[in-house]
């Protein structure tokens, strides 16, 4: 069985607001779940001194300014399943003056990013000269003298970019997002939308943008998976006599070993399994993200080429 449960947070600290207890449990698959909620425009502080406003829903997959949210459940395979509806204290000035702020959001974590910089490219936005960083801030781009294309970065943090969602106070009370737990399983790759794109503003327009990141990206998945199998078969290779000329070939001696045919064998199957992981990532991974798995070790080749061919000094 595996829970589908509801909480609260407020915005943008991420501190847990009680707002009672909603719990569900799902047994699925056989058959389906569906569940509906309405997040409600206000919700008020346990002591009742303060009231905060709707802002957004972390629907466990997605987030959405959408008020209503519904869920269907049937693939199964998820232990827990949290949505949480985001609240805060609206501004003086509403949804902002003329600037665009860019804050980035993990849908994993459930909550900011933070101590990983702006999300904003600027190489890949475009605005008016001086625009940004507004006031020194590099979450913030000014609209006053132009229209804006902000561009989030295509990872941040290890996570890849998930696309946007605008932070409107109240949110947005018509219409229905539609949630459910088909497709990719959680934790895999693909579990989490991808985004590309910019986010256009009129001049003197403004915006509160979450650049949302999700999956694990290619530079992350490279670190955990493959460097240090790479690096073990780097020791190896090194571990090999190096030989002067008309020495032999210094394979010749591992010929009929039952232990070394082994070795081979477990190379070419965790080849394959990896290469099946990197293929389903590659799937939802931009071209110029993607490192050239092995690049340094076939330029230290080249290298070691070209040094022998160099004639000697007389």
């Amino acid at each position: 069985m595996s829970l589908f449960n509801v909480t609260t947070k407020l915005w943008p600290g991420g501190e847990s607001l009680d707002t009672g207890t909603d719990d569900n449990v799902v047994s699925v698959p056989p058959g389906s779940a569906s569940f509906d909620r309405h997040a409600a425009l206000f919700v008020t502080s346990p002591d009742g001194t303060q009231n905060f406003e709707f802002l957004f829903w972390n629907t466990g997959r997605n987030t959405t300014n959408k008020r209503h949210v519904h869920w269907d459940f049937s693939a199964g395979g998820w232990t827990t399943w949290t949505a949480t509806k985001w609240y805060g204290v609206p501004p003086s000035n509403g949804n902002g003056g003329h600037e665009v702020r860019v804050d980035p959001f993990s849908i994993a974590s459930n909550g900011p990013l933070t101590g990983s910089g702006t999300a904003i490219d600027p190489s890949a936005s475009s605005f008016p000269p001086g625009s940004y960083p507004d006031m020194g801030d590099d979450h913030l781009i000014d609209t006053e003298d132009g229209a804006v294309d902000v561009a989030a970065k295509g990872s941040l943090a290890s996570l890849q970019f998930a696309g946007w969602d605008q932070l409107i106070w109240g949110g947005d009370d018509s219409g229905t997002f539609y949630e459910s737990d088909a497709g990719a399983s959680q934790g895999s790759p693909g579990f989490y939308p991808v985004g590309s794109g910019t986010f256009h503003v009129v001049q003197d327009g403004s915006a509160i943008l979450l650049a949302l990141y999700g999956n694990s990206s290619i530079a992350k998945f490279y670190k955990e998976n493959l460097k240090s199998e790479i690096d073990v078969a780097k020791s190896w290779v090194s571990d090999f006599p190096k030989l002067k000329d008309n020495e032999g070939d210094p394979w010749r001696q591992y010929a009929g070993d039952p232990q070394w045919a082994q070795i081979i064998r477990l190379i070419v199957e965790r080849s394959d399994q990896l290469q099946q992981q990197v293929t389903e990532l590659r799937s939802f991974i931009r071209a110029q993200e993607r490192p050239q798995v092995g690049g340094a070790i076939l330029k230290q080749g080249r290298q070691a080429q070209a040094s022998r061919k160099r004639p000697r000094k007389r």
